[in-house]
Formats: C-alpha cells, sequence, structure tokens
C-alpha cells in the first residue's frame, strides 16, 4: 500500500523546490558571470551549495532525522584525507596527461583544482543529506509494504528518478551551448573543445 497522497505532495514539493532553486541560481550566474571573474563565480558557487547545507541541515533537524547522520572527528578526517588524496592523483593525472582542460573552471592549476574538489564535497554533503536522508525517510514514511526488501527498493527507484530530475536542469546549464560560451569561455564542436578569451 503506498499512501497516494502524500507521496504525490511529496514528488511535487521536490519538483517546485527544484524549478524554484534552479531558476535562482540561474539569474545569479547570469548575473556574476557578466564580470567574467573566476574567483566571483567561484565564491558564488560556495555560497550556494553553503546554503543549500545549511537548507539540508535544517531539514534534518526539523523532521529529526538527524539520528540517521553518524559524523565524528574521525570521519572529518577521513574526509580531509580523502580529498587530500583526491587532490593530489588529479594534480598528477593533469600534469601527465595535460587534462586539465577537461576541469569546470578549466585553468588546471593548483588553486583551482584545491577549490574546485573542496567544493565537490559540499555538492556531496548537500545532496546526500537532502536526498539519501531526508527524501528516502520521508518517501520511506508513505511505503506501506510487509516486505521490507521491497519497500526498500520502490523508495530507492523513486529517490532516483527524483535525483535524476533534479540534476537536469545543472546539466542543461552547464552543457547549453550559448551558457557554455558565457560561463566558460569555450565553444564545443564534433566532440572537442576550444578556448578562447574574449577581446
Amino acid at each position: 500500500m503506498i499512501k497516494g497522497k502524500e507521496l504525490i505532495k511529496i514528488i511535487l514539493t521536490v519538483c517546485a523546490f527544484i524549478a524554484v532553486v534552479f531558476s535562482v541560481i540561474y539569474i545569479i550566474k547570469i548575473f556574476i558571470l557578466k564580470y567574467n571573474n573566476l574567483y566571483l563565480t567561484t565564491m558564488t558557487n560556495y555560497g550556494i551549495q553553503l546554503l543549500m547545507l545549511v537548507f539540508a541541515l535544517y531539514l534534518l533537524n526539523k523532521f529529526n532525522y538527524i539520528k540517521y547522520v553518524k559524523f565524528t572527528l574521525k570521519s572529518f578526517f577521513e574526509l580531509v584525507a580523502y580529498t587530500m588524496l583526491l587532490i593530489i592523483l588529479i594534480i598528477i593525472l593533469s600534469k601527465a596527461f595535460h587534462i586539465g582542460y577537461y576541469f569546470v573552471w578549466n585553468t588546471g592549476n593548483f588553486v583551482t583544482i584545491l577549490f574546485q574538489n573542496f567544493y565537490f564535497v559540499f555538492v556531496a554533503l548537500e545532496e546526500e543529506f537532502l536526498f539519501r536522508v531526508v527524501l528516502y525517510y520521508k518517501i520511506l514514511e508513505t511505503i506501506i509494504v510487509k516486505n521490507k526488501t521491497l519497500k526498500v527498493i520502490i523508495v530507492v527507484i523513486l529517490l532516483n528518478i527524483l535525483c535524476s530530475i533534479s540534476h537536469f536542469p545543472i546539466t542543461y546549464l552547464v552543457h547549453h551551448e550559448d551558457m557554455n560560451k558565457k560561463i566558460y569561455g569555450r565553444e564545443n564542436f564534433k566532440g572537442k573543445t576550444r578556448y578562447y578569451e574574449e577581446r
């Protein structure tokens, strides 16, 4: 048995939230990026993700799901250590195979790589808290099935559909040709990327 009205309400709320958030992000990026300042763009991205992380923590506390999040000092240092190892690996690979132009902010230098990877840490925390904890348990509460395995499978499928939907707007934003030129200063053609400087 599925509490249809509650589930539909959750799905519509998530879709509305996605529409509002990405509309705001789109407007902010257009306004900020017209200055063509890499560091301003970086700080804007960090600011957005920090706000999203605070919002996720607020929901965890509101729905009393914080009990499902196990965060210790040890896990924090492990996260920092793994991130530093990832940064070192990326620097080595970028130098060895000249793949710096694949990076999101495409300069390939140490500072950019450092900021980029710690930015992804914030993204990961925010997405995990929102989708893997808050939404997971909210949807779990709407599914009433005796078979626990089947119940979890249904929840995971619905959750991944919502997660995929949430990533569609940002995928469009990143890969749309006009915004691509404005945001990253590059043109894509025939699977290759060419960087240019506006004069």
